[in-house]
């Protein structure tokens, strides 16, 4: 269970970095790279998401057990 939370972490903790990149970063911000920035961090915040209900699911099983 800790792996599967620090996974979790770790996805929406890299979304939030790739997302403020193509932001920030005048380079990427004006150019092609910035759709596949933004691509990229919505793939991660989208498994991160995916990744607490099925933790949230498992912990109301396991209580109702």
């Amino acid at each position: 269970m800790k792996s599967q939370v620090k996974r979790t972490v770790y996805m929406i903790v890299i979304a939030v970095m790739l997302f403020s990149a193509s932001m920030a970063i005048p380079l990427i911000y004006h150019s092609k790279a910035r759709e596949y920035f933004q691509g990229a961090a919505f793939g991660f915040m989208l498994a991160g998401i995916i990744s607490i209900v099925i933790l949230l699911l498992d912990m109301i099983k396991k209580n109702k057990a």
